[in-house]
């Protein structure tokens, strides 16, 4: 059982990309054009917070990413996100790596992301464990993705949990 529990909101923003490497692998071929899974692979993105009610979750970000994006591609598929309206984006499924630095320590933790075809983000929950002066906490952090910029601000909300989150209970035995 948590020792205690800190609320925190906060606001982060993306503003710097490294594009890593995107490879199109076509899956079938339809009368609209080729059905095709984007693999994009170790591209990094730097993420800045705007604001955070805690002061240990303030600091530079650094996200590592893979992402699998299936879309019907065509002559005229954007190659960027930003070059079309977001009920126009792929589906996918995004895979992510984050580490938040400090001068006191570190925040190192994963999530996954759903990209839906309407252009809507899944609101994403992540566990992040504490490193330095913070080894022995647990950030639980909701990442709502904001809906003018989805793929680089979130808005967050969560706790710093002083020990572990509770276990997941195990299976009945059959």
């Amino acid at each position: 059982m948590p020792e205690a529990l800190t609320e925190f909101t906060g606001r982060l923003e993306c503003y710097n990309l490294s594009m890593g490497t995107i490879e199109d692998v076509v899956i079938a071929t339809t009368d609209e054009g080729d059905l095709i899974r984007r693999e994009w692979r170790g591209p990094t993105l730097s993420v800045a917070v705007r604001e955070i009610s805690d002061p240990r979750l303030d600091g530079r970000i650094t996200v590592w990413f893979n992402s699998d994006e299936y879309l019907i591609a065509s002559d005229e598929t954007p190659w960027q996100l930003s070059d079309v309206e977001p009920e126009e984006w792929p589906r996918g499924v995004v895979a992510s790596t984050y580490r938040l630095t400090n001068a006191d320590g570190s925040w190192l933790g994963s999530w996954y992301q759903n990209w839906y075809v309407d252009g809507d983000n899944s609101t994403t929950t992540a566990v992040y464990t504490g490193e330095g002066s913070y080894e022995g906490l647990t950030a639980l952090m909701e990442m709502d993705f904001d809906e003018l910029n989805p793929v680089c601000a979130w808005d967050v909300h969560g706790y710093v949990i002083e020990g572990q989150l509770p276990p997941f209970p195990e299976l009945p035995a059959e």
